[in-house]
């Protein structure tokens, strides 16, 4: 409070406009773990006052963004892709500064995520394209079989226009509170994967998670992956498996959906009880709150079964 009144000064308090005064304050704030102070130190020495230092600008949103503030998260993806403070520009580690901000509430994060990953699949295609030309032989691209570790433990479905926020933030929460591998094709190794690749990291996960939107009812064709997805569905639970497939509707219901379907039936397949649904909006008002229920559903069919299933999907997978 102290450093907010010298910095902007208060006739009625009898206080001028002090910066020195303010930053000292400030800082001592920030030394005793104020983590708003700690972003906003942060800033001042990325920004010069009272002096430019970029390494402890990043320093301090370092230690803000450990502390949970997920403004000083969105701070430390600029800095990795700007190289701000930092030894070298690192796009992956800003990626997921980035994303660990979205899944935060820190919505200002996704057109910095597009940014950056665009950027990351440039740089990886220009890489590629380079060694293609030497002389030695070319690896096989990697190919996802039960005998490698490029089995995921979830497959998530998209469209575009989520892909680069709230669909990454579902990969962060997935892989960091569940320790689940999940597969989002943005975050390939390679800039362009075969359509083999996709269909085959589809065919062996653990479970495929679609998050279906408006635009899925617009397409002119439909989406390859979730018409799979519900089929190796049909497949799993006929055979007494497990529950594999989970629909969150995005920006529409499930009476949005049945229409949708009893008009274009060769488009879509259909929702039935043996879905997994989650209406966002509708009941879950938060994006982390459906991830919550989204988490509970999926470790339960997990370690238990759902329904009929006798054993749990980590085991009969």
């Amino acid at each position: 409070q102290l450093a907010t009144v010298y910095d902007n000064g208060d006739n009625n308090l009898g206080v001028q406009q002090d910066q020195e005064r303010a930053f000292h304050w400030l800082e001592k704030a920030a030394e005793q773990g104020h983590v708003e102070a700690e972003v906003t130190i942060g800033k001042c020495y990325e920004t010069g006052v009272p002096v430019k230092d970029e390494y402890l600008a990043f320093n301090w949103y370092e230690m803000a963004a450990k502390e949970g503030s997920n403004e000083a998260m969105f701070h430390c993806g600029r800095c990795f892709e700007e190289g701000i403070g930092v030894e070298a520009i690192d796009l992956e580690k800003a990626c997921d500064w980035y994303e660990t901000a979205i899944y935060g509430g820190y919505t200002l994060a996704r057109s910095r995520l597009v940014k950056a990953n665009a950027s990351l699949r440039r740089k990886r295609s220009m890489a590629a394209s380079s060694t293609s030309t030497s002389t030695e032989p070319k690896q096989p691209l990697p190919t996802c079989t039960t005998e490698t570790e490029n089995v995921f433990d979830a497959f998530l479905i998209h469209t575009r226009e989520q892909k680069a926020g709230d669909v990454a933030s579902l990969k962060y929460f997935l892989e960091n509170e569940c320790k689940y591998s999940s597969f989002l094709d943005f975050h390939m190794k390679r800039a362009d994967p075969p359509d083999q690749t996709m269909e085959e990291c589809l065919e062996y996960c653990r479970h495929a998670i679609a998050v279906v939107s408006k635009s899925f009812l617009t397409k002119k064709s439909p989406c390859a992956e979730l018409k799979y997805a519900f089929d190796r569905m049909n497949h799993l639970r006929n055979t007494k498996k497990w529950q594999s497939l989970w629909v969150i509707l995005y920006d529409l219901t499930a009476e949005d959906f049945q229409r949708a379907w009893e008009e274009t039936r060769w488009k879509l397949p259909p929702i039935h009880h043996e879905v997994g649904v989650f209406e966002f909006n509708k009941h879950y008002p938060l994006w982390t709150d459906l991830c919550d229920g989204l988490k509970a559903e999926l470790m339960g069919v997990d370690m238990f079964g759902a329904r009929h299933y006798k054993r749990g999907a980590v085991e009969e997978w």
